[in-house]
């Protein structure tokens, strides 16, 4: 069936047309190889640039918009993007301020985004940290039996938790469901305050993701669009 433009004045047939070509974007982006970390239509090559002075890693990609624009005419627009990630586990973070300094963990982590170091590199903003619970906690699983966290990573991902008393991290969906995230598997996103008060860091980062307009142009075309 021919949509024409005329007819995407229509909000009933332009939403399931952008879905369409989302769905295709996301289609060819795994087939790139390239990974959406959330749901924020952001592809990222999974082949890091390693700024090893200051254990971090720059992610490189693409992020994609679709709309209807000027004349009813749908439109995708595809620009560079990056995403830093720090080496340092959450884990370790809160061992460098100290566990027992829980007021100065909840303050430096809440609101931050994590990224998974397994599974789909999942994103997840940290709502709270529970120092109440760890790997060692029950809860139900699909089938209705009560197993421990630390054993449904272990049967899901062949993941050995190295830490058993580690807190955990608190993160809300929209819908008011309470997920339970292991600092020990996931990495800080971003700079800290005082990784963009040391000008070397923001100048060595700038070369990788501050690029000219022809250089951003050239690394959307080597995805072979």
């Amino acid at each position: 069936m021919e949509i024409s433009n005329e007819s995407l004045k229509d909000p009933n047939n332009a939403k399931p047309l952008l879905q369409f070509i989302n769905i295709c974007t996301k289609e060819f982006f795994k087939k790139k190889g390239f990974q959406e970390w959330g749901r924020n239509l952001k592809f990222y090559d999974p082949n890091f640039i390693d700024i090893a002075q200051h254990k971090i890693i720059v992610h490189l990609g693409c992020k994609q918009t679709c709309g209807i624009y000027q004349n009813w005419t749908p439109r995708i627009l595809i620009d560079f993007t990056s995403k830093i990630l720090r080496k340092q586990t959450v884990l370790e973070f809160i061992h460098q301020i100290g566990i027992d300094n829980q007021t100065r963990i909840e303050n430096a982590l809440t609101g931050c985004s994590v990224v998974t170091s397994y599974g789909n590199c999942r994103m997840w903003r940290i709502d709270e940290i529970d120092f109440t619970l760890n790997p060692g906690a029950k809860f139900k699983n699909q089938l209705g039996v009560e197993t421990s966290l630390m054993d449904y990573y272990k049967t899901h991902y062949n993941i050995r938790l190295q830490d058993k008393f580690q807190p955990l991290l608190v993160s809300y969906d929209k819908y008011g469901r309470v997920f339970h995230i292991m600092p020990e598997l996931v990495h800080l996103t971003g700079l800290s305050d005082e990784m963009r008060r040391d000008t070397k860091v923001m100048q060595d980062v700038a070369k990788h993701t501050r690029l000219e307009a022809s250089n951003r142009l050239t690394k959307i075309t080597q995805t072979n669009l």
